[in-house]
């Protein structure tokens, strides 16, 4: 009987130790496993971040571009406006010039 309680104890003594073995190599394992996820995180972070400033260029250039295109559509008329004015503007100085350079031509003959 007494060796029968040796042996029980001996077992139940290397199966306490292999428990606590098992048990610290889950503990070395989750904080591997930690550790692990931590530098992941911290490296996606960093290239998040070294990536950011290239997308904000990004976007910033790209809503420019698109408020000089709504702009330019938005005084385009206006542009064409003045433009048409100005052609007339000169054609009637053009025809009043040409007008005036005939009238003192006539009148230059008249006084000859």
């Amino acid at each position: 009987l007494k060796k029968k309680k040796d042996l029980l104890e001996n077992e139940v003594r290397t199966l306490t130790e292999e428990k606590e073995e098992a048990e610290n190599q889950k503990k070395n394992s989750i904080e591997s496993l930690k550790r692990g996820i931590a530098n992941s995180e911290d490296s996606e972070h960093k290239a998040f971040l070294r990536d950011r400033s290239e997308r904000e260029n990004e976007w910033i250039s790209a809503r420019k571009n698109e408020i000089n295109q709504l702009t330019l559509k938005g005084i385009q008329p206006q542009i064409e406006r003045l433009v048409r004015k100005h052609r007339e503007i000169c054609d009637e100085i053009e025809f009043k010039t040409i007008s005036t350079k005939q009238k003192l031509e006539i009148q230059s003959e008249l006084d000859l």
